[in-house]
């Protein structure tokens, strides 16, 4: 099973290896909190806010939503009833996740660090699965990293994967692209280089005729982004601890500012490594994960509209002029390439896609022997490669989709839910 070098300790030097760190009161109750600087290189202008001299900077990089999964033997109860010098745990009656039954709020040394949902609820995850979601005003400090850490440790939590994260890049300038989205909405002079990705807008305004956001990218593919207005976002949310962020990392917060939002699920997270969450803490790690994610997916592109109606979209692209969305190399990268995860070829991708067809083909019922060996073969596949839980999920998709009776496979799923609970009581 794979776990994190998790470091508890040294954390004055840890502190110490980190640049641009300002402190700074925050709004989370705590008495003082360390904003931790993703940001860029700052531009060689100086502007004055306040009577004080700020270095104006044209981007900020940084984490905005950070959620995984992690295994415990800790059941509901044992969570609510926990408590020491440091850690104080807090059931929620009410949230919004669908496949968790309980909530509870994390906090270390009197401040609010993250939430804990536990006790799955169907079977997408497993039964001593629990996914930790760090708060919002905590990924804008600096170690909270090492605070997350500290808790998993005293928890005795066992980190899985990553579930989501949002990446969050801001400045003026994105508020100035915004343009691009409108004009390639209305004109067929911009054009973009995906074919497979679409670009809506949000939040329509009726006095200036015009969309004040916009979404990129689809849900179901676990890639999404959003273009929108940060600082109008940030007076209806009063998230004020971003704002400051902004100013103490260099961002000229006389004008408003603009937020690119990449939002990736486990399908992308996946394929990289990392040694610790902390290097989810560095600039040049947020920035090469953006740039892959984002350099080659989504570009702009000038053309003429004669080119448009008389060539095909791919021969106007490349007869056309790209159009700068992001300038990348005013965001830091690392020097050298990101790990990545070398697929495994032991044969559990071409078993789960066995598995899924299978299944479908026992929902058209066409003969009863057939179904039989149907029923046999998944039961057996399922056994073979341990995807007990993959083949309960996609049979109770599939009884969901299709109202259809089948006994067989309601059978099937019973005895491999079985199966999964005798392995656990071992």
């Amino acid at each position: 099973m794979k776990t994190l070098n998790i470091n508890t300790h040294d954390i004055e030097k840890d502190s110490s290896s980190i640049n641009n760190v300002h402190s700074f009161t925050t709004i989370t109750r705590a008495t003082s909190a360390n904003y931790y600087s993703t940001s860029t290189s700052c531009i060689e202008e100086k502007i004055e806010y306040a009577n004080k001299k700020y270095s104006r900077n044209f981007y900020t990089i940084n984490l905005d939503w950070f959620q995984f999964l992690c295994q415990t033997d800790k059941n509901g109860n044992v969570l609510e009833s926990y408590s020491s010098e440091r850690i104080k745990i807090t059931k929620n009656q009410t949230h919004n996740n669908p496949n968790f039954k309980y909530k509870y709020t994390v906090a270390l040394d009197f401040c609010n660090l993250c939430d804990i949902y536990a006790i799955p609820i169907n079977t997408k995850h497993k039964k001593n699965e629990i996914s930790v979601k760090v708060l919002n005003s905590q990924l804008y400090t600096k170690d909270w990293s090492i605070r997350i850490n500290y808790v998993l440790t005293e928890l005795d939590f066992i980190y899985l994967k990553l579930s989501k994260i949002d990446f969050a890049l801001d400045g003026r300038d994105l508020i100035l692209k915004m343009d691009l989205f409108r004009r390639y909405l209305r004109t067929k002079t911009i054009q973009i280089n995906n074919e497979n990705l679409s670009i809506n807008g949000t939040s329509f305004n009726k006095a200036q005729l015009r969309w004040e956001s916009y979404i990129i990218g689809s849900k179901k593919y676990q890639k999404t982004a959003e273009l929108y207005n940060k600082t109008k976002e940030i007076k209806v949310s009063g998230k004020q601890y971003i704002a400051d962020f902004w100013k103490e990392n260099g961002l000229d917060i006389l004008e408003d500012i603009g937020r690119f939002e990449l939002k990736l699920g486990t399908r992308h997270l996946s394929k990289y490594q990392f040694n610790s969450f902390t290097d989810f803490c560095e600039a040049g790690y947020l920035g090469q994960i953006l740039f892959e994610e984002v350099g080659s997916w989504l570009k702009f592109y000038q053309v003429s509209l004669e080119t448009v109606k008389n060539h095909r979209k791919d021969i106007a692209i490349k007869k056309g002029k790209e159009l700068k969305f992001i300038y990348w190399y005013k965001i830091p990268q690392l020097t050298m390439p990101l790990d990545k995860v070398v697929p495994e070829t032991d044969g559990i991708n071409e078993a789960k896609k066995s598995i899924t067809r299978a299944i479908g083909e026992i929902q058209k019922g066409y003969a009863i022997d057939s179904t039989a060996t149907l029923i046999n073969f998944v039961e057996a596949t399922a056994t073979e490669y341990q995807l007990y839980y993959y083949a309960i999920q996609k049979i109770n998709f599939s009884l969901h989709v299709n109202s259809s009776e089948c006994e067989s496979l309601k059978s099937l799923a019973d005895r491999l839910l079985s199966i999964t609970e005798n392995i656990s009581l071992l």
